[in-house]
Formats: structure tokens, sequence, C-alpha cells
């Protein structure tokens, strides 16, 4: 189906009949005339869903969400490789939605581009830079790693990269070398845009 065809109001109503409530077509264009789209809708906050749904619905709006989550993760793992960005941003995109604070994700992969494991190395980038590049590097020596992909958010929504992403991706670069491994990319992740060092000739 191409985008264009979808209805979101469609689709959410029949996400909402999984439920026992009436009236469920006025309350999904409720929904998304108050959050703007169905994405908006699944991302927001349980404590604005309430007043328009009830507890019901909004645990089964959570459970889509984790759903997709663990989908893109399963889905991810079976993928030959993961060596561009848009496969980096479908992994994590669910999980990263809605942050209110900045999150560091490490990515690490084999030889062949295929990935080992996934660690959320540090939260709130702006004053503790310094110390992941070094907490990446031994958890690329425990599990034999090859190569690291770094993602963190940016709750602001812009993904232009700050003075500090760059002076930490610098610092990464320095770090992994020590250990012959390398920074294949550090993607910055904001709403439904994304911003990639290595497509942008950084790395």
């Amino acid at each position: 189906m191409e985008l264009k065809e979808i209805n979101e109001k469609e689709v959410l109503t029949k996400l909402l009949n999984f439920t026992k409530t009436k009236g469920k077509s006025v309350i999904a264009e409720l929904l998304l005339n108050k959050f703007g789209s169905l994405k908006q809708v699944v991302d927001a906050p349980k404590d604005d869903l309430y007043p328009i749904i009830s507890e019901r619905e909004v645990s089964l709006i959570s459970f889509v969400k984790e759903f997709t989550a663990i989908y893109n993760h399963l889905k991810i793992k079976e993928t030959e490789k993961i060596d561009c960005p848009q496969a980096v941003v479908d992994y994590l995109k669910a999980e990263m939605n809605g942050l209110k604070v900045e999150k560091i994700y490490a990515i690490l992969l084999n030889s062949r581009n295929r990935l080992i494991k996934v660690f959320e190395v540090d939260e709130g980038t702006e004053s503790r830079s310094a110390v992941y590049p070094r907490k990446i590097a031994r958890l690329c020596l425990q599990h034999y790693a090859v190569s690291v992909i770094l993602v963190h958010n940016h709750p602001g929504g812009s993904v232009k990269p700050s003075q500090n992403d760059i002076l930490a991706t610098e610092a990464l670069t320095k770090a992994l070398k020590t250990i012959e491994s390398y920074l294949l990319d550090h993607i910055i992740i904001a709403d439904n845009d994304y911003y990639s060092f290595k497509d942008s000739g950084l790395l």
C-alpha cells in the first residue's frame, strides 16, 4: 500500500475496535484532531490520552508501540547487514520517539556489519561526552565488535549536530582506533528526521 492511500482515521478506528468502547470513529477523529497524526497519537504521553480514551485503550496503544519496537528489533537481527542510516533509524526510532532527554546507544557490529548487540551507554550527552567513548571501547573488546554505530536523539527536534556532538564523534573515533575498531556512523534522530555523519562526509 502506498503511503498516500493510508487512511489514518480508518486505521485508528480499527485499532480501537479491539476495545468495547462505543463511538470509536468519533474517538479516532478526536485523537487525530488533537495530536495531528496517527504517529503522534501513538507517541503521545499516557496522561495526554486519558481525557479522551480509557485506560484499556491507552494500554492497547502502548502495546502497539511496544510491539512495533520489538518487531523492528527482530527484523534488523535478520538483516544481512546494517550499513545504512535508515535501517538504524527503523531499528531505534520507536524506542527513542517521545524521549524528553538525550540518550546514547551503541550498536556493535561484526566484520560483516551484522548486529552483535545494542547498548544504551549514556544519558545526557552535554555533561558526560568524555565518558562514553571509553565505555564503548570496552564494550567492543568484551563483545569482539569490529565497528560501532553511535546513535542519539535530539529531544528539541533539530537533527543538526552540536559542537559537542562533533567533538564526541572525534573522541570516539580516536578511542576505537586504539583497539583496532572503527566508528561506522554517528546518527542523530529527531522526530521523523535523522542526520548521518557518514552521509554528510564527517566520517
